[in-house]
């Protein structure tokens, strides 16, 4: 609502702008007459056609041409002030959401390194697994589902996991999660999730997940 405004005055003062610059140019125009321009004169026939004598006849009043110069370069000049402020604002609302956007970024690298260093690692076993059809640097991305016992009973925790193809998880198998005792938390990341280096392997891992395509050349 806040950016509606300046665009409608923005709007409204250039369509005077334009309006008054029809209203003077208009009366001026003969469509039987040209310019010649090479002398600067203007040529129009020695026998006029009466039909299209009155085409450009206009029924508002003869305005002087102080008054149409001063409307219309006041209306041009404030027409850029306001889409000057409307860039402006425009330029704010980017640069407030790119900052948001990176400080979301920055919370959620926290978020990462304070589990890695202080958080639980407890040993889980995969009850749901999915490929995304997605590499990272040429690894598979999966989507599994995790459960493991905790003091309040079982906990279970969804979360991606990016590990070469010829480490990738199975059914039945085991992960390591990475928690602690906050849940919910702002940055969405509840729990970080880890191969188990003893964990079980899927034997046909290579044959099931191609290798990431190649990039394309720029």
């Amino acid at each position: 609502m806040h950016l509606l405004r300046p665009v409608v005055a923005t709007f409204s003062l250039w369509a005077i702008a334009a309006f008054m610059i029809a209203a003077a140019g208009l009366p001026q125009m003969h469509p039987q007459c040209y310019s010649d321009s090479p002398t600067g004169g203007r040529v129009c026939p020695l026998h006029r056609d009466p039909v299209l004598t009155h085409l450009f006849d206009v029924r508002w009043p003869s305005v002087s041409e102080a008054v149409t110069v001063s409307v219309i370069l006041v209306a041009m000049l404030l027409g850029i002030t306001v889409l000057g402020a409307v860039l402006l604002l425009l330029g704010l609302l980017g640069l407030r959401a790119f900052l948001g956007a990176l400080r979301r970024r920055y919370s959620r690298h926290l978020r990462r390194e304070h589990l890695r260093e202080h958080g639980n690692r407890t040993v889980a076993r995969i009850t749901c697994l999915g490929w995304q059809q997605a590499y990272q640097n040429d690894d598979a991305v999966f989507t599994l589902t995790a459960q493991f016992s905790t003091k309040e009973g079982i906990r279970s925790v969804t979360d991606e996991l990016c590990v070469p193809r010829k480490d990738a998880p199975v059914l039945g198998g085991t992960v390591v999660v990475i928690h602690d005792d906050e849940a919910g938390h702002p940055t969405s990341i509840d729990v970080l999730l880890e191969m188990d280096p003893d964990g079980l392997r899927d034997p046909n891992a290579l044959e099931k997940y191609p290798p990431a395509p190649e990039a394309s050349p720029s």
